[in-house]
């Protein structure tokens, strides 16, 4: 699964280094949080975004539902994307 903050470099511009380094921070702390109370992982952090990884679908649509109600509660930010890959992984 997939989860990132849809116009974060704007909220940076906007709002400051100190204020996006500090929501980002509670960000990886929720996500981190959200994915092992569900059974996932992390599999890699990519500024605002992150890679997650779950043993059941219905692990990663719990989560999802919960990481996008969680931007918004705690940091009154609504626009948290979520993806979850609906294909089977290939080897390249």
């Amino acid at each position: 699964m997939f989860s990132d903050l849809e116009g974060f470099t704007s909220f940076t511009s906007e709002r400051g280094d100190l204020e996006a380094s500090a929501l980002l921070s509670d960000h990886y702390d929720a996500v981190e949080s959200i994915t092992r109370g569900k059974g996932g992982h992390v599999v890699k952090k990519i500024g605002d975004g992150h890679m997650l990884s779950f043993n059941a679908p219905s692990a990663a649509v719990m989560a999802l539902l919960d990481l996008t109600a969680a931007a918004a509660a705690r940091f009154g930010y609504e626009r948290a994307r979520t993806a979850v890959p609906s294909s089977r992984p290939t080897a390249i």
